[in-house]
Parts: structure tokens; C-alpha cells; sequence
């Protein structure tokens, strides 16, 4: 995975390292992702929302709105819970 200025996380290939596809839902640029689970992607942007990414159909199932002036800088999951650093500098836990 690589996430863009331009709001799209990209998937390669690991073996080929060939692009695949393109995540389209971010509206600014993405700065951080994880694993989240088997099946699970979660995404943090600059446009304030955390996106939560099925890799079985590549859809997007779940966004939190933090806030639009608000950019997210890192996520983390641990235990169907996800953690963002925003740029209020806060730290918050969600339910996934």
C-alpha cells in the first residue's frame, strides 16, 4: 500500500511489486495506515477522517469524522480498537 497527496491509497502487488488498484474516499492527502485485523485496512488523512477498508472487496465500511480542520497522523489497532494522533494533538481511541 501507498497513501498520496492526492487523497488515494494505492495497492501493489508484493511479489511483482505491479499496481493493482486505487482506494478512492479520502478527500486530502492520506498519511498513515494499518492493519487491522485478517481483513481490515484502517486509513488517516488530512481531511480529518479515518477510513476503515474491507481488503476481501476493497470497499470502504466505516468512516469516523474527526473533523476538517483536524488531520490525522497516525493510526494503530490493537484488540478492535484504533488509535489516531490528530493534529489537535490529541490522542483517541475508537471502537472498531
Amino acid at each position: 500500500l501507498s497513501g498520496g497527496s492526492d487523497g488515494i491509497i494505492r495497492v501493489w502487488n508484493a511479489k511483482s511489486f505491479d499496481f493493482e488498484m486505487a482506494l478512492e474516499g479520502h478527500s486530502e492527502g492520506v498519511f498513515t495506515f494499518c492493519r487491522a485485523g485478517a481483513t481490515k485496512i484502517v486509513s488517516g488523512s488530512a481531511d480529518g477522517s479515518i477510513r476503515i477498508w474491507d481488503t476481501t472487496t476493497w470497499q470502504c465500511d466505516n468512516v469516523v469524522d474527526i473533523g476538517d480542520d483536524c488531520r490525522v497522523y497516525c493510526v494503530a489497532y490493537f484488540e478492535k480498537h484504533i488509535f489516531s494522533t490528530s493534529g489537535d494533538g490529541t490522542i483517541s481511541v475508537w471502537n472498531m
